[in-house]
């Protein structure tokens, strides 16, 4: 009965409590989300054809190079690349730092088991005083009572020994036991900490698209890369073997022999132009390797040959002020200014003072078969304030290093938003000169294809016409280079586009942040079933 009464009297000190914490007042500023003035158009006057200021739908962009490899490299890095998948474990680790900052809404609660045995030193004796003076007979019966001297007197008749005192060395307690601690969140200290760990979360999860937004953009630049180079190998040698053929018709005599030197010569810029190539395309497989987290030469047989990826012939853009809404990186600086603003908040509460209300109920015993009697109840409940007052100034610098934090971390949100905007601009700008260079640069490399041949043709008909035949292969050379080399600076453009403007990342929705056979080697580790552990472990994007 005790104890019920006891438990009822804890509960509503509890209940009061709460309600004490839930009308409390927030202590430090209420977070603004903060705005940038951002424009309605882009800076070009005029578009240029091929790109439109239409609402931006596209998701998978990548699929719009009608390229099935490139897709599914594309696909393949965004499960297995190792950068991404650490920064799905961070989410988690922010996930659970929410979680742990909300238990301190709740008292700490304690369950204990104890027992113990202590010895005493030998040397160490109670004194014992004894108040009483004289023993009274009075009909076979004797009492102790007046001065401090005992006398005992004893008639013949009657024995009278002295009992035998003995004092254990050691005492046994047993006990068990439940007791709580709770500090009311009076001045919104412990509210502020749940704010920011959310916020941060939501960091960690514009960071993880953010991550992904990079990845798919470098696998696409890296792959196009490599068809580039691909290509641009392939027309070297094919022109290495029109060299030849230029060789054989160099004429005779002293200008016959000068005329093979140099086309040997322009023959052997080619072939050194075709080494570099070639080990550039080895950096860029190795790249794309470590892109999709395996070894290199693992995509060797994969890669194979094929075109160089072609832009579709209309994309769009949408116009500046989406940036806000689809750019992970713009959204991980405002969710990093909103969890810095609750620092200020947690730390302003300091200043204040902080309260606790404590209270355990259990038994103890001796004799563990004493244990669960009635008498060994015991019970303890109180309260307790502290205030670190004479830290004041302490604390005050802390308050105003978090405030400069927070204002920092507003400049940086909009520098990220500036920047973003000018990526985004510088793109747009690149996408559509490498729109316009490639078609000049197609042409010359027709007209260059067109001279080379005539030229051709008329050596071998005379040799005096080799000097004309051999200038127009020297541009033959570098205007096929370039052309190849431009059409990969266009997709490539045009990749770099579609990443300034931060699309690619909504694909990862219902994807979850750490890949199934993770989860069962963090499992075979640490419980990750209970108090929903395993919820959060498989929580998806």
């Amino acid at each position: 009965m005790k104890s019920a009464k006891y438990v009822r009297k804890s509960i509503q000190l509890i209940v009061i409590s709460a309600t004490l914490t839930l009308s409390g007042c927030m202590i430090g500023p209420s977070y603004e989300e903060p705005t940038v003035d951002m424009p309605t158009h882009w800076t070009m006057s005029e578009l240029p054809p091929g790109i439109t200021g239409a609402p931006n739908e596209q998701v998978a962009w990548w699929d719009s190079f009608q390229d099935p490899l490139l897709s599914e490299l594309v696909a393949e890095a965004l499960r297995e690349n190792l950068d991404l998948e650490a920064a799905g474990l961070r989410v988690l680790q922010y996930r659970a730092t929410k979680v742990r900052a909300a238990w301190g809404l709740a008292p700490i609660p304690q369950a204990k088991a104890s027992y113990g045995r202590s010895y005493y030193s030998k040397n160490v004796k109670p004194e014992v005083e004894v108040s009483g003076g004289q023993v009274n007979f009075q009909k076979g019966q004797f009492a102790i009572v007046g001065d401090p001297a005992i006398q005992l007197v004893s008639p013949p008749s009657l024995s009278v020994t002295r009992p035998k005192v003995s004092l254990a060395d050691h005492i046994d307690v047993y006990g068990v036991g439940l007791s709580a601690l709770w500090e009311p969140d009076l001045w919104g200290k412990t509210r502020r900490r749940i704010k920011s760990a959310a916020a941060q979360q939501d960091a960690s999860i514009a960071e993880y698209d953010n991550i992904a937004v990079v990845i798919a953009s470098e696998v696409a630049s890296t792959y196009i890369q490599i068809r580039t180079v691909d290509a641009r190998i392939e027309q070297l040698e094919r022109n290495v073997e029109l060299l030849g053929d230029l060789s054989n018709h160099s004429g005779s005599g002293d200008l016959g022999s000068g005329n093979v030197a140099l086309a040997g010569s322009l023959s052997g810029d080619a072939k050194a132009r075709l080494i570099d190539l070639k080990t550039a395309r080895t950096h860029y497989e190795n790249a794309l390797c470590v892109l999709l987290g395996v070894m290199p030469g693992s995509l060797d047989e994969r890669l194979g040959s094929g075109p160089i990826p072609v832009p579709p012939p209309e994309i769009a853009i949408g116009i500046p002020t989406d940036l806000l809404r689809r750019r992970p990186d713009v959204r991980a600086a405002e969710r990093l200014a909103a969890a810095q603003s609750e620092k200020v908040g947690i730390t302003k509460a300091r200043l204040y003072p902080s309260f606790t209300l404590l209270g355990s109920i259990g038994l103890s015993a001796s004799n563990s078969g004493d244990l669960f009697d009635s008498d060994s109840e015991k019970k303890a409940y109180g309260a307790g304030v502290s205030w670190d007052i004479l830290l004041y100034p302490f604390i005050q610098e802390r308050v105003r290093i978090e405030e400069a934090k927070y204002q920092e971390s507003l400049i940086n949100f909009q520098n990220v938003v500036i920047k973003a905007a000018a990526e985004a601009e510088n793109a747009l700008a690149s996408y559509a000169n490498a729109l316009e260079k490639t078609d000049v640069l197609a042409q010359s490399a027709r007209s260059a294809d067109e001279a080379t041949d005539f030229r051709m043709d008329a050596v071998r008909e005379e040799d005096s016409a080799f000097d004309s035949a051999f200038t127009a292969m020297e541009y033959r050379l570098s205007q096929n280079d370039k052309y190849i080399e431009g059409m990969g600076t266009q997709a490539i453009a045009m990749v770099r586009l579609y990443a300034a403007l931060g699309g690619g990342w909504e694909v990862q929705a219902g994807t979850p942040f750490v890949k199934e056979e993770v989860k069962e080697a963090m499992r075979d580790r640490t419980d990750w079933w209970s108090f929903g552990g395993r919820k959060r472990l498989d929580q998806t994007r």
